[in-house]
């Protein structure tokens, strides 16, 4: 028989290995659910393709791809296999049941969020990467004030919606900073935002550029944001062909007027109502594309300024078929210098309104040889009613 101490000895270690499994004395798991204290979360993003920039909807169609890098100190384990030592025997993380860079896009209207994927990237380090593709339309509302020769910046604001900026703080991946998380295996490191190899913009827009900024805001707390800006400028060619150098040339036509004899009021006003009719049409030819502003586009000035301009001649022809009567008034030279008198200052009228809507909002040869023409168009206009008012 086993003597009475080894007995105790054993009933000793036995119940010493059951106290080690008591629920009681179970280490209690580090809550792996919630973000690492002080977190940064470094983004860099690749605008795929931009599809459309609608005024009317006030929104632009986008396609981006998202990367989010982060460092989480409690995955940092070099037994635990990763992307860089895939060779490790440890048990692998569960990323399911590890904390993820939340971030989702403020200004979105309708927006479709795509995991790409979420990688255990540097065992030593805890570092994390997690790809998200955003598809979908952003609300994005224009100024069109220089409406057809207007530029726009298409913002696209990354958020952090659940945490605060001292829990997660979002900043764009920067190669000289040493606190970078983004990977040095990353392909054109340290460009927080880029564009695709095959992006191309909107058929109506030119590319100007992109820009970037890591900012706040501010709910009941402040949080943390970052503002991905696209640069465009309109391709104004298509209005200036289609739109602007016929409306020129129907309001050059209304000084056409002049040429037919001060005693034929009801040519002249056969001339003035045609083309009065012609430019009311253009006020329609836009009106799909644009949203109701509360102001005028330049395209509107050019417009409403003609149709001024017209219903002025209107009524100056039939000024000067009253003053016919009035005695002393049918004196050739008192008519002649009336009639060159309104002549001129309809020209200048006309020309005027023109280089104020082709002002130059920058250099360029289009806009160079069209102030040209309005220069040459009134010194030809004056030259012809000189020698006829002569």
């Amino acid at each position: 028989m086993a003597s009475a101490p080894s007995i105790s000895s054993s009933l000793v270690v036995l119940l010493l290995l059951l106290g080690e499994k008591m629920p009681g004395k179970e280490e209690k798991e580090e809550d792996l659910s919630t973000p690492p204290d002080n977190c940064v979360v470094w983004v860099k993003t690749r605008i795929l393709n931009v599809s459309e920039v609608s005024a009317k909807n006030s929104n632009a169609t986008f396609d981006i791809r998202c990367n989010f890098f982060w460092y989480d100190s409690r995955l940092a384990d070099p037994t635990k296999p990763s992307y860089l030592q895939p060779k490790m025997l440890g048990e692998p993380w569960n990323l399911d049941s590890v904390w993820q860079a939340d971030v989702a896009i403020e200004n979105r209207d309708e927006m479709e969020a795509t995991v790409e994927g979420t990688w255990f990237v540097d065992n030593t380090k805890g570092l994390m990467q997690k790809t998200v593709r955003f598809r979908g339309t952003i609300k994005h509302a224009q100024d069109l004030h220089r409406y057809p020769f207007d530029e726009t910046s298409v913002l696209i604001r990354l958020e952090s919606q659940l945490y605060p900026m001292n829990q997660v703080e979002l900043k764009l991946v920067d190669a000289s900073s040493v606190e970078c998380a983004e990977p040095t295996y990353a392909k054109e490191r340290g460009q927080p935002l880029l564009t695709g190899n095959d992006f191309v913009p909107p058929v109506e827009w030119e590319f100007v550029g992109t820009s970037t900024e890591a900012t706040t805001f501010e709910y009941n707390t402040v949080y943390s944001r970052i503002v991905l800006s696209l640069h465009l400028r309109r391709r104004s060619h298509y209005y200036f062909y289609k739109v602007l150098l016929p409306l020129f040339m129907v309001g050059g036509l209304t000084l056409t007027a002049f040429v037919v004899p001060r005693e034929d009021v009801a040519d002249r006003l056969s001339i003035l109502l045609t083309t009065f009719l012609s430019t009311a049409a253009f006020l329609y030819v836009m009106d799909d594309d644009l949203p109701k502003c509360g102001y005028l586009t330049d395209l509107d000035q050019c417009i409403t300024g003609n149709l001024v301009l017209i219903s002025l001649m209107t009524l100056f022809v039939c000024m000067s078929k009253y003053f016919s009567t009035v005695p002393d008034w049918d004196e050739w030279a008192v008519q002649n210098q009336f009639e060159y008198s309104c002549f001129m200052l309809f020209s200048l009228f006309f020309v005027g309104l023109n280089l104020f809507v082709f002002r130059p909002r920058s250099v360029s040869v289009m806009r160079s040889l069209w102030l040209a023409a309005c220069a040459v168009l009134l010194g030809i206009v004056v030259f012809m009613y000189q020698s006829t008012f002569r």
